[in-house]
């Protein structure tokens, strides 16, 4: 892995640990469809969502469950790991780092932190070798620091419950924006994922 990748996963993992999971404590619970409902005529206005179709990408991952306080935390010592063992292995990196959510709650987080490579991969006790879902998703890009996605996540689920699409896996967020070439928060993309059918 080169040091200027290197270097953005290092500003990836603070930007995740100032965020101290402010956006989901301080929010309603994005599965919730009352409040989804209550809110999207404001998020139809600036949200671009689509359906798109995705290929599997084979990626190194780690879970954890943690209180949503401590989220940022826990995803930069993932990360911290998950690219280390990348470079031992000298595996390339051919994706934006991702987070896929497998439940969550008002007050904690059952995710897993994944890096997408190429090469021969091998897992470990801790570091897990997997495939990316592939097939259609409904998605749409987060503009702002990265504790901001719970507006972003209600205009999705509205989008999906509006057009007649079932949720068909577990939805996920890839970190677009390198925080080491923009500065400005605002500017940062996230794009966020849900599997459907």
């Amino acid at each position: 892995m080169n040091k200027i990748l290197s270097l953005f996963l290092v500003v990836l993992i603070f930007a995740f640990a100032s965020c101290k999971g402010d956006d989901k404590t301080n929010e309603t619970d994005p599965k919730d469809s009352t409040t989804v409902e209550s809110n999207i005529n404001d998020e139809k206005s600036t949200i671009d969502v689509n359906v798109e179709e995705v290929k599997a990408e084979q990626m190194i991952s780690m879970r954890s469950k943690v209180e949503m306080a401590e989220i940022g935390n826990e995803m930069g010592r993932l990360y911290g790991q998950l690219m280390t063992y990348a470079d031992e292995k000298a595996y390339e990196m051919v994706g934006a780092p991702i987070a896929i959510y497998h439940d969550w709650t008002f007050t904690e987080s059952d995710f897993e932190c994944g890096l997408l490579v190429s090469g021969n991969l091998e897992p470990t006790d801790d570091i897990m070798v997997s495939e990316t879902y592939a097939g259609k998703v409904v998605t749409a890009i987060n503009y702002g620091a990265y504790c901001t996605v719970t507006k972003t996540w209600k205009a999705i689920s509205a989008y999906v419950k509006e057009n007649g699409f079932e949720e068909n896996g577990l939805p996920w967020e890839e970190y677009i924006t390198d925080p080491t070439m923009e500065p400005d928060t605002s500017k940062w993309e996230t794009k966020l994922y849900q599997p459907v059918k």
